[in-house]
């Protein structure tokens, strides 16, 4: 529990290596084959991490890692957050459509558990890829505009 407490604070306090470090160690101490809420919490907590970092593939990979977790414990509060962080990494890579998707499927879970802040953070995912759809809209109108005062 200090290692993974330690890795958040130095995420939160934007040292982000340190954080991987930590939970990192964190994990090795987990590494005993048990899956607890905790387990799934830190490799989610990693996820976010290396997603910060740019690491997609690797934030993937524990996001993937924790869902598998999360599901297996039957823990949907648990798994609203991490399919929020999977919906995050698929906006990151520029996967629209499947980041509003997991958003709504986090969102539905948390409407079964009464979860307010996962509910709150599909919402704000969903703005964001509306957002980024409007942008590229706005980008594409302006380049069809700019070619045809061009002619």
């Amino acid at each position: 529990a200090y290692y993974y407490s330690l890795a958040v604070n130095y995420k939160h306090a934007g040292d982000l290596e340190a954080a991987v470090r930590a939970g990192m160690h964190s994990a090795a101490l987990y590494d005993g084959g048990s899956v607890s809420l905790e387990v799934a919490a830190l490799h989610n907590q990693l996820a976010l991490t290396y997603l910060k970092l740019g690491n997609r593939k690797r934030a993937a990979a524990f996001a993937s890692q924790a869902a598998v977790e999360a599901r297996s414990l039957g823990d949907e509060r648990a798994l609203a957050g991490i399919i929020d962080t999977q919906a995050q990494i698929a906006l990151a890579e520029g996967r629209l459509e499947e980041a509003d998707e997991l958003g709504g499927r986090a969102v539905g879970l948390t409407e079964s558990e009464g979860g307010h802040l996962a509910e709150a953070v599909g919402v704000i995912v969903a703005a964001v890829v509306l957002f980024l759809i409007c942008i590229l809209a706005t980008v594409a109108l302006f380049f069809i505009n700019k070619r045809r005062y061009a002619r």
